[in-house]
């Protein structure tokens, strides 16, 4: 963001909840990522930087502001780091750091003790996408680090020519593992809308960091009408945000599902590039209260009280235990010989 009047897109860090500023360091931003730990920031182009969030210093040799270019391509942008920490998605661009037409998407192995990036590796390549759709762009990491979701699009933003509600932009959503495999295009989400017309307009996807209900969950951009009944014209140039479910774990060609329009979205104006706030969640250790799942830090809320992943407060049929009390369904299953099994009528 820009602080200073003097400065293009500068970037700079805040303590909060104060909002007091940490440094100003009065360098170029654009699009910038920050590390899980919040220690370190990638920004700038032309090239790019690692730099300390607190302080605003460069971080020298840090080998990301090294890294050859493919012939044909001016920068890299559009980063963002996984969630373990491990792993730094960036894109090559044929143009300025905002706004390109071809788009190779590259994976570094991240130290965060050394602060250094290595072992890049080449992933979905715009070039090989069949044209005008070639703009790699915005990449997102799976809650889990091992995937990548990215649009391919005819431009990267997904809203060149000044955002003007009038420019038709087309698009689709693909998801890359991050050992390298083919691209797959996530054909359910993108081409599920029963009108032809509204098919390929998919834009600027991001992962929920958090996988719920055995999926992972995206918001995206999407010029596609909504309701129960087709109305109006398609591709209606206003820009809504929608959510899919994708596959956590699948060997289906395409783990996608068809998305929902997310509802409460102000009409008269487009909506883009949607992000995710978490609740603070209910710690596992000490027992916290919940009604629901989503509200424990595990994920898992027994009869009341936040259990570890996994944890049952009884036994199943044939699981070990000390006590009848261990056992699910006790007045039907007793702890026989250290083990949960029926009682014998």
């Amino acid at each position: 963001m820009s602080t200073d009047s003097s400065d293009a897109r500068a970037w700079v860090s805040y303590t909060l909840p104060a909002m007091t500023v940490r440094d100003e360091p009065h360098l170029f931003g654009g699009n910038v990522a920050v590390t899980p730990d919040g220690k370190n920031t990638v920004f700038g182009y032309l090239p790019m930087h690692l730099g300390d969030t607190t302080t605003g210093m460069e971080i020298p040799n840090s080998g990301i502001e090294t890294y050859p270019l493919d012939p044909g391509m001016l920068t890299l942008a559009h980063p963002a780091f996984s969630p373990d920490g491990k792993h730094l998605a960036t894109v090559q661009s044929n143009n300025v750091w905002y706004e390109w037409t071809v788009g190779k998407l590259v994976l570094f192995d991240y130290d965060q003790a050394a602060q250094t990036f290595t072992n890049p590796l080449k992933l979905a390549d715009g070039s090989t996408f069949a044209a005008p759709e070639q703009a790699v762009a915005y990449p997102s990491f799976a809650p889990d680090s091992s995937a990548l979701v990215f649009h391919v699009a005819d431009h990267a933003g997904g809203c060149h020519d000044a955002c003007s509600a009038a420019t038709v932009d087309t698009g689709a959503l693909w998801i890359q593992s991050t050992t390298g495999s083919a691209p797959v295009r996530l054909t359910t989400l993108t081409d599920s809308a029963p009108n032809p017309a509204d098919h390929d307009l998919s834009f600027e996807p991001t992962f929920n960091p958090i996988q719920r209900g055995g999926y992972n969950w995206v918001v995206f951009t999407s010029m596609r009408t909504w309701g129960n009944q087709i109305t109006g014209a398609p591709n209606c140039g206003q820009k809504r945000l929608w959510v899919a479910a994708i596959d956590a774990k699948s060997g289906a060609p395409d783990p996608s599902h068809p998305p929902f329009f997310l509802q409460g979205q102000e009409l008269d104006t487009m909506n883009m590039r949607g992000f995710w706030a978490l609740a603070a969640c209910t710690p596992t250790q000490g027992g916290g209260a919940c009604t629901q799942g989503f509200q424990c830090c595990s994920g898992f809320c027994d009869m009341g009280t936040c259990v570890d992943t996994g944890t049952l407060s009884c036994q199943g049929i044939g699981s070990a235990c000390t006590q009848t009390s261990d056992c699910c369904n006790s007045s039907v299953v007793s702890c026989q010989a250290g083990k949960c099994a029926t009682t014998v009528q």
